[in-house]
């Protein structure tokens, strides 16, 4: 008689894959906990927040920017500004060196890589100039393609944790580039003007989506194992 003898692999190999969903699972909870505590933590001021007024930073901290060495801010690739967000395209900046801001004046603060969160996915802020020229309006900008901008001229670094809220609220590790973009959103939330969906965390990153992938990968592949695996014997 031929009895089918099963391989310890598929019982390791399930086991793994458990324990790599169940890292995964629990990562998607920490961030959307986290989510949560920062929405919940905002305390409202009551000041009505409009990104295209002049007043915007009035009674704001001042906005904690990462400097851009020589205030020269070289596009690589173009970026294009919107009318609005999710409007039509009205200025198209072509590869080349640009003024950095670099004044801590409030005006300032709402120009080139510094912005002010509108929607999710989106910036408002006075395109960039060369010399000679003057910044014009305030138009719209892609939240990822200003911080792929901002990549490229920023050092790269080992990321910080940038205090959101006071000594009492979260604590979220940004690089450079991202403390730059994100730091008016960071001056707002802590003057209760505006709570920024860029502050919140992405829940599905790409290790988390690795692993939770991976792990079912392995289960099924466990299953099949288990299954057809088997070798027979007399």
């Amino acid at each position: 008689m031929k009895v089918r003898s099963q391989s310890a692999l598929p019982a390791i190999m399930m086991v793994v894959a458990i324990f790599a969903a169940i890292l995964s699972a629990a990562r998607v909870i920490q961030l959307s906990r986290w989510n949560s505590l920062l929405r919940e933590g905002f305390e409202p001021s009551g000041a009505v927040y409009d990104p295209a007024s002049p007043d915007v930073f009035e009674g704001v901290p001042s906005p904690d920017f990462a400097e851009i060495e020589g205030g020269v801010f070289t596009l690589e690739k173009s970026l294009i500004y919107y009318d609005r967000p999710g409007g039509a395209a009205v200025l198209t900046l072509e590869p080349g060196e640009y003024f950095a801001a670099g004044s801590s004046e409030d005006a300032e603060n709402v120009y080139g890589e510094r912005s002010l969160p509108v929607s999710d996915g989106w910036r408002c802020v006075r395109p960039f100039v060369k010399s000679g020229e003057e910044p014009g309006e305030r138009l719209y900008v892609k939240t990822a393609d200003l911080l792929r901008a901002i990549e490229t001229v920023l050092p790269e670094g080992e990321p910080e944790n940038c205090a959101i809220g006071g000594e009492n609220g979260a604590a979220r590790a940004m690089t450079p580039a991202e403390r730059t973009l994100l730091a008016n959103d960071i001056a707002l939330y802590d003057a209760g003007i505006y709570c920024s969906s860029d502050l919140e965390v992405g829940i599905f990153e790409a290790r988390t989506v690795f692993t939770g992938v991976a792990g079912l990968a392995l289960i099924c592949w466990s299953i099949v194992l288990f299954r057809f695996g088997g070798r027979e014997k007399e």
